[in-house]
């Protein structure tokens, strides 16, 4: 090829290049003509010139790659995406992008449960012992049931005492919920909804064995025996702490 030739074939592989850049820029900015960038189309392309036309080729993928980042982060995520082989137009650098996501499950626990025992008549006396409830929401409810609806009986289930189970805040005051006697006295009634407080210092990661040193609740047995034989009355009670 001689010298002549092969100027003119490099001219024109400037040209092409000049074109193609053009033409994409032209899809962001619908006012880029052949004015702008201070050339008639066919013309040969100096240096400084394709260096502002590959500048301008740069920024509209600098801003598609925000507008993409920006489409992950609000609303619905995107899929994980891999990066394209980087080329000319990206001065051979490739972006993907993948999502995190943390899914925190509602939790909760219920601890510190202990034996009531009583060995007199205890009437109308409430018996009390405080327990723990962590719950990772702001609130929950607690659902009961008795083994004999909420009876005391001897193993020939004979009655010994009805009685009445509450829940109350540890600080005192009113019963939060009550079951048995003439109120809740079915079984599996569940509470309103309780507000949480949970015990400055508990954490999600070490609730599960923690021991209940100092109650945030407390319940309280109220009993009403029935009888004066002697004998082993007894009832088993199952609480369920839901988080809500």
């Amino acid at each position: 090829m001689v010298k002549g030739e092969q100027y003119h074939k490099q001219q024109e592989l400037i040209t092409n290049v000049y074109f193609s850049v053009v033409w994409g820029a032209a899809c962001r900015e619908s006012t880029l003509s052949d004015s702008k960038v201070g050339l008639p189309v066919g013309k040969r392309v100096n240096k400084e010139r394709m260096k502002e036309v590959f500048k301008m080729k740069t920024v509209m993928h600098k801003a598609l790659a925000v507008a993409v980042i920006a489409g992950v982060s609000g609303g619905a995520m995107a899929a994980a995406h891999d990066g394209d082989l980087g080329g000319l137009s990206t001065h051979g650098s490739s972006t993907g992008y993948f999502n995190i996501t943390l899914y925190n499950a509602a939790q909760a626990r219920i601890f510190g449960l202990k034996d009531f025992t009583f060995a007199e008549d205890k009437t109308g006396t409430p018996i009390e012992n405080s327990i723990c409830i962590y719950t990772n929401t702001e609130g929950f409810t607690l659902t009961t049931s008795s083994q004999n609806g909420f009876k005391l009986l001897s193993n020939s289930k004979q009655d010994g005492a009805d009685y009445t189970l509450a829940l109350a805040p540890a600080s005192g005051g009113r019963a939060i919920e009550t079951w048995g006697g003439s109120g809740n006295n079915a079984n599996d009634v569940t509470s309103k909804h309780i507000s949480q407080a949970n015990i400055s210092g508990w954490k999600l990661s070490t609730v599960g064995s923690a021991s209940c040193s100092a109650g945030n609740f407390k319940l309280l047995i109220t009993p009403n025996v029935t009888t004066s034989s002697p004998g082993v009355y007894t009832d088993l009670v199952t609480l369920t702490v839901t988080p809500a």
